[in-house]
């Protein structure tokens, strides 16, 4: 901090609540290992100052911003211009101001792949089962589509929202070669079959999110199986429930925190043009390799 001046660019996350969030150490610590001159710092915003707070930021000459809930679908409304991947999730986390613009981008998809390539593998081709259909799951399923994954089955209770999320797998259906499809979580039988032709299961529903932490929904053991990645966008406990159970049959697991990583990690690209010491930063910020 003692390093800013007067050509210090902003850099910082807007949300409400925000005081959790850990993108201000992950960003100022790849800030701080390759001697940039940024700072990143975090904003209380309530979706209704969304609009008020994006525009401050550019008229006071901010590189760029992040957006959390509950302001990303009017960070992309504000966008001049926004990635397919953030047009067809209809959010935006990541904002770059550039040459007077509003760019959108929506990296919470690439925080998912971008772990799942960590553990060896890659969406494309592949067959990937989502548990949930919300905000951070709309971004991963949109980016795994536009990633050229083969199929992905989203799985989620019936409801009001149901027909919305069967209108989003048609969007996707149209837009990407992906074939997406949309299940009643409730069918045991249909779960299971679509399990066992993925190579990724991943949790993006807040089920087994703490205090509640000891909720799963996958109750037979035996839909999982030792070759098949797990997944939990839950950051809090690290292990739930599902991933515990995904660690005792041999699978390889990505943790929410990991999501978390490489979602920063694609956006202080976006930021900087450098690529994040994304190894260094997991280790001073998280103690360790995610």
């Amino acid at each position: 901090m003692a390093d800013i001046s007067g050509k210090t660019k902003l850099l910082c996350v807007i949300g409400s609540p925000i005081e959790h969030s850990m993108s201000p150490a992950m960003h100022n610590e790849a800030i701080r290992l390759l001697g940039l001159d940024y700072v990143y710092t975090a904003f209380d915003v309530s979706e209704e100052n969304t609009e008020n707070a994006i525009n401050s930021l550019k008229l006071l000459g901010a590189a760029g911003c992040n957006v959390t809930m509950p302001g990303k679908t009017k960070a992309l409304q504000m966008a001049d211009e926004a990635t397919k991947v953030a047009r067809l999730s209809g959010a935006a986390n990541t904002i770059v101001f550039k040459n007077g613009k509003i760019l959108a981008d929506s990296t919470d998809g690439r925080g998912f792949t971008d772990s799942l390539r960590r553990q060896g593998e890659g969406v494309k081709g592949n067959t990937i089962t989502i548990l949930g259909a919300g905000g951070a799951a709309r971004a991963i399923i949109a980016q795994c589509a536009v990633d050229e994954a083969a199929k992905v089955r989203i799985f989620r209770r019936e409801g009001a929202a149901f027909k919305e999320t069967e209108r989003f797998a048609d969007l996707l259906n149209k837009e990407t070669k992906c074939n997406v499809t949309v299940t009643d979580i409730a069918d045991a039988a249909a779960l299971k079959a679509a399990i066992d032709e993925s190579i990724c299961l991943l949790n993006a529903t807040n089920v087994g999110m703490h205090p509640d932490d000891t909720g799963c929904l996958i109750e037979d053991d035996d839909m999982l199986r030792s070759d098949l990645i797990v997944g939990d966008l839950v950051y809090n406990p690290e292990e739930t429930v599902l991933l515990s159970k995904a660690r005792n049959k041999g699978c390889r697991i990505i943790t929410g925190k990991s999501v978390l990583l490489y979602q920063g990690v694609a956006a202080f690209e976006k930021f900087t043009g450098q690529m994040m010491p994304v190894d260094e930063v997991s280790k001073n910020v998280f103690g360790r390799d995610l």
